[in-house]
């Protein structure tokens, strides 16, 4: 991705300068764009123009207003549930404590892990972390709301569901919150944060260092910049890659020793090489995940493209799993879009969201996953095909190289007939293939959710301690327990 400054140049005899425009898979993207007025200019006498002054003026002055309306409301939200911690009522039928013997017997009397309802790569982190942790949790029903308009009823009603949520969680000493999202309610309860950051993916989106989804629209900005305040906030930090860790550190300004790298795990007591019947008729090679550009699906189309001019392949299918996207953008509609301008209509399958059984048996019969990715927070597919004794390639950007070891053949991911090449020598080598599965099984294996937790647990203790040794010396408050490493604890 590389920066381009063009030269200004003259339209209708005025300057006209276009900068910040960003190269993304040899298409010039357009992020701002300037124009040098006169006060005779007709454009400038037309907004100027008494009726369309006065819209223009009453439609800033209402958005201002709903800006400031929507910051108060948090700000209020926080206070009164400072002050009304011990009055909290249930957060409807979908949040619930649970306390188990097991979490009795590791003596974590004061950390509560907070887990959001649903199946997104972060939602599902909680939900199987907390199933191997034991410990007290709260399950939040906390739906993704990238798209929403600053001004819409939609807005509106999350604003009472940032209310609840807030009320729920307020009455715990040490909150554990598994989401990134929900980190913009660190602000506001006195309790112990520990935050797991699973990527910085929409926040370099917010500040216009790349379009890895979508550029977000006013609400979301606020959203995301509460998150960004929230995460600085946060006592404790557990990354779930080295790259996640050091644009943590690069980026936020997050000093080292208060964050802890503790990588994903893998079930595999569902993820394992199956031997029943193939799902497909044919054979497939398989991609995993969303349709947001830094997916870089457009690449595999492509190299798939490419590939597919060997009359070799000329029965080989690529199989899509998971949804398009959220709302933001008709993510489904672009990617339709350029199947059909490479002629590909019919050789591209979309399975759509499939449960984890299913999954399994998707990795196990597939020639490959190809996951050519610009940038993953951890990069589960990876982890879960290799698992399932299927052959990976991937992109040599951010997390995967260390997640897939030397278990997988990396590509540039800008590459497009590199990757057409991994994809032949992978289909027609079967040395290569069988080396790729033994060594994909031993990667695998390091990654287990026993090994999560033990090195969650292994926070939580050392975090308790650090609230225990503030509060011995008399003067607890939430915000400067800064929990690290060795003596850095304050």
């Amino acid at each position: 991705m590389s920066l381009i400054r063009e030269k200004p140049r003259t339209i209708s005899g005025r300057s006209h300068e276009v900068t910040r425009t960003y190269l993304q898979r040899g298409q010039a993207v357009s992020r701002s764009l300037w124009i040098r007025v006169s006060p005779k200019h007709p454009l400038l006498k037309a907004v100027m123009a008494p009726p369309i002054a006065v819209l223009v003026l009453t439609m800033l002055v209402l958005l201002l207003i709903m800006l400031g309306f929507t910051l108060l409301a948090i700000a209020l939200i926080g206070a009164i549930t400072r002050g009304g911690a011990k009055d909290t009522e249930e957060l409807d039928t979908q949040s619930f404590e649970v306390e188990t013997a097991e979490f009795k017997a590791t003596r974590l009397e004061m950390v509560t892990t907070v887990v959001t309802v649903g199946n997104g790569s972060m939602d599902l982190y909680g939900q199987r972390l907390c199933q191997k942790l034991g410990t007290r949790s709260v399950y939040l029903s906390f739906p993704e709301s990238f798209g929403t308009s600053l001004l819409s009823s939609e807005a509106l009603k999350f604003l009472f569901t940032s209310y609840k949520v807030l009320k729920a969680l307020s009455p715990h000493k040490i909150l554990h919150l598994t989401n990134h999202h929900l980190a913009r309610y660190a602000l506001f309860p006195k309790s112990i944060v520990i935050l797991t950051v699973h990527d910085l993916i929409r926040q370099f989106d917010r500040m216009g260092l790349s379009i890895y989804i979508h550029q977000p629209n006013l609400r979301d900005r606020i959203d995301l910049w509460l998150d960004w305040l929230g995460i600085k906030r946060a006592n404790h930090i557990i990354a779930i890659s080295q790259n996640t860790k050091k644009d943590l550190v690069d980026h936020a300004g997050i000093p080292e020793e208060r964050i802890s790298v503790i990588y994903h795990g893998v079930d595999h007591h569902v993820f394992y090489p199956r031997q029943e019947p193939k799902p497909f008729d044919y054979p497939y090679i398989l991609f995993v995940g969303s349709e947001h550009p830094r997916k870089n699906l457009a690449s595999l189309l492509r190299a798939f493209r490419q590939f597919k001019t060997d009359s070799r392949f000329e029965q080989l299918k690529l199989v899509k799993v998971g949804k398009a996207g959220g709302k933001e953008f008709a993510f489904r509609a672009r990617t339709l879009d350029l199947i059909e301008s490479l002629g590909l209509a019919n050789e591209v399958v979309f399975a759509g969201f499939v449960s984890d059984e299913m999954l399994a048996s998707y990795y196990s019969h597939a020639e490959c996953l190809v996951l050519p990715s610009f940038y993953e927070g951890f990069g589960w597919p990876v982890v879960e095909a290799m698992a399932c004794g299927c052959p990976v390639i991937t992109s040599n950007l951010s997390s995967l190289p260390e997640v897939a070891g030397d278990a997988a053949i990396m590509v540039d991911p800008q590459d497009i007939a590199g990757l057409a090449n991994a994809l032949r020598e992978v289909l027609t080598n079967s040395h290569l293939k069988q080396t790729l599965k033994a060594k994909g099984l031993v990667q695998a294996s390091k990654f287990t959710w026993e090994k999560t937790a033990s090195e969650t647990l292994a926070v939580y203790a050392i975090v308790e301690e650090a609230v225990r040794k503030s509060s011995r010396h008399g003067s607890f408050q939430s915000e400067k327990v800064l929990v690290g490493k060795g003596d850095k604890w304050y």
